[in-house]
């Protein structure tokens, strides 16, 4: 979770799009947009997209996450 807050608040310096539940983050100086929460399903259409995937995970002892391949 810190790993991610600490993206998530240099993201919000930047013109991006985060996706997720972060209304306890003071976004009112922020240039990112937000969304809330999707689907695991809709992770492939986004991905194509998109142009820049940031993705913070917990750690995979081998081989990658899914979610990297995909992006």
């Amino acid at each position: 979770a810190v790993r991610a807050e600490r993206m998530v608040r240099a993201l919000m310096r930047h013109n991006a799009l985060i996706i997720g539940d972060w209304s306890h983050l003071d976004r009112s100086a922020s240039r990112a947009s937000f969304a809330p929460p999707i689907a695991a399903s809709a992770l492939d259409e986004l991905y194509a997209d998109s142009r820049i995937i940031a993705n913070i995970l917990p750690s995979v002892r081998y081989g990658e996450h899914e979610r990297i391949m995909a992006g």
